[in-house]
């Protein structure tokens, strides 16, 4: 990985690790108590919010979008044209396999941008590779 980061910044490309979250907005609870012989039920409906977060980070910047819902391509696409205009460099994306980053929107996407912005995916089942998992 490193080989591969430091020929992008030799070609001029500003290296950005990107990565999404999940979160709920609903309080995890893993305990509780009760009087003896009384067992607690727990009544909710079940049908929380989901929010979600796009991140990336490079050697100097941290970027970041709240988006409703699941990250979809058009999520994606809309941050990206961020980064893009965000930097004057060329930027290297470095993401994992999520589908969305292989759909066929973000395919001509980046074929539109390739002059500026260029992908690499890290190997399946290794989050440990990308350091925006650590923010």
């Amino acid at each position: 990985m490193a080989r591969y980061k430091k020929k992008a910044e030799n070609e001029g490309f500003k290296v950005i690790f990107l990565d999404e979250s999940g979160i709920s907005q609903n309080p995890y609870t893993v305990k509780t108590w009760s009087l003896i012989g009384k067992t607690p039920i727990l009544r909710h409906k079940m049908s929380w919010k989901k929010l979600s977060v796009i991140g990336a980070i490079s050697k100097k910047d941290f970027y970041f979008q709240i988006i409703r819902g699941s990250v979809k391509s058009r999520d994606l696409i809309y941050f990206l044209k961020i980064l893009l205009k965000e930097n004057r460099k060329k930027i290297l994306i470095v993401w994992d396999n999520l589908s969305a980053h292989k759909s066929k929107a973000m395919n001509e996407f980046l074929k539109e941008n390739e002059k500026r912005l260029r992908v690499e995916f890290l190997p399946p089942y290794a989050p440990e590779l990308n350091p925006q998992e650590y923010i």
